[in-house]
């Protein structure tokens, strides 16, 4: 009862601000997704080729599994470390939002291109190779953001809280960015585990 009352109070203090993230990420998703359209038939054919070269060669991925891991966990965190440190910024919320929309903006483009160029079997990559992740990945943006979002605009107002000193709070801040590292490092795990072998799967079928 206590926690569930909690999360109410939180989401009525907090739900403009996980309001505006959404938004944020939607457009950013449907700009990417738009961009495809607008590139030229040599860019477009030119990324093709890459990403055929790529599924040419993604049975031997094994070879480089630890490298890819590598990779992903880097990108991921990065994003993650790099949305708390906005946050303990004045000049912050700005470039939380732009973080917020980049990501938003590859996965849009990323879809759109898959579907694109490879029709049915995109739409398959999209779901198997694409989507897990982000099931992950998108949620823990989203709470990184509005806690970013929150204590960065909390900074340009300098509201005070004489129950809470400003070290208590950063430290709580911390905390919860390192708590929500382990959960940002699944969604990497599936990256870097589950989405080549989708990848393989669809190819199995349209050969």
């Amino acid at each position: 009862m206590k926690t569930s009352y909690l999360l109410q109070a939180h989401f009525r203090e907090k739900g403009r601000l996980y309001l505006l993230n959404l938004i944020i990420l939607t457009a950013g998703i449907m700009t990417g997704a738009v961009s495809v359209k607008f590139l030229g038939h040599e860019a477009l054919a030119e990324l093709a080729g890459d990403f055929d070269a790529f599924l040419a060669g993604s049975g031997q991925y094994a070879g480089s599994q630890a490298e890819v891991t590598r990779q992903a966990l880097y990108n991921n965190l990065l994003l993650l470390g790099a949305t708390g440190f906005l946050g303990l910024t004045v000049a912050g919320f700005p470039l939380i939002l732009a973080l917020v929309a980049l990501r938003g903006f590859a996965l849009g483009f990323t879809v759109a291109f898959l579907v694109q160029t490879r029709a049915f079997s995109g739409i398959l990559m999209a779901l198997l190779a694409v989507l897990p992740q982000n099931l992950v990945n998108i949620p823990v943006l989203l709470l990184a953001g509005v806690a970013a979002y929150s204590f960065s605009l909390d900074l340009v107002r300098g509201r005070r809280d004489p129950l809470m000193p400003l070290g208590r709070r950063i430290l709580l801040y911390l905390a919860f960015f390192l708590a929500l590292a382990p959960v940002s490092a699944s969604g990497s795990l599936l990256e870097a585990y589950l989405s080549p072998r989708a990848i393989q799967l669809v190819m199995l079928y349209f050969r």
